[in-house]
């Protein structure tokens, strides 16, 4: 049989490969094939990367989404950033970013907000697969 409910212990992992290259843009993608054909033919550095998240139940996402909807005047409205942000930070158990020096940068809703958006994004996309919404 298949198990059809989420345990309070299950995770996701998201994996996902950073590359900065020789002019300090960032690229952050799930496929190390994918930037490396990006970056071919330039001087990078890359790096790869996983982050832990719990795994929501249909309760926990219930639960996410009531504090993204803002209604006003009679009329929902929507911030899909603003909910990408709220699943990451709300969700994040761990991650394997360090800083230049190679200490470990704790996985706070500080240190989240304070990611370059192309890294958050990657790993903003990747969680909405797995636990649906957007993309999902």
């Amino acid at each position: 049989m298949i198990n059809l409910l989420v345990k309070p212990d299950d995770e996701i992992v998201i994996k996902f490969i950073v590359a900065v290259d020789n002019e300090g843009k960032i690229f952050a993608d799930h496929n190390k094939q994918a930037l490396i054909e990006i970056l071919k033919g330039t001087e990078y550095k890359m790096e790869e990367h996983s982050a832990v998240f719990k795994r929501p139940s249909f309760k926990d996402l219930l639960n996410l989404n009531q504090s993204i909807y803002g209604t006003g005047d009679g009329k929902i409205s929507f911030n899909p950033m603003k909910d990408r942000h709220h699943k990451m930070t709300e969700l994040l158990k761990s991650w394997s970013l360090k800083d230049e020096e190679g200490k470990a940068i704790p996985a706070t809703k500080e240190n989240v907000g304070n990611l370059s958006p192309i890294v958050a994004d990657e790993i903003a996309v990747q969680l909405e697969l797995e636990v649906g919404g957007l993309l999902g």
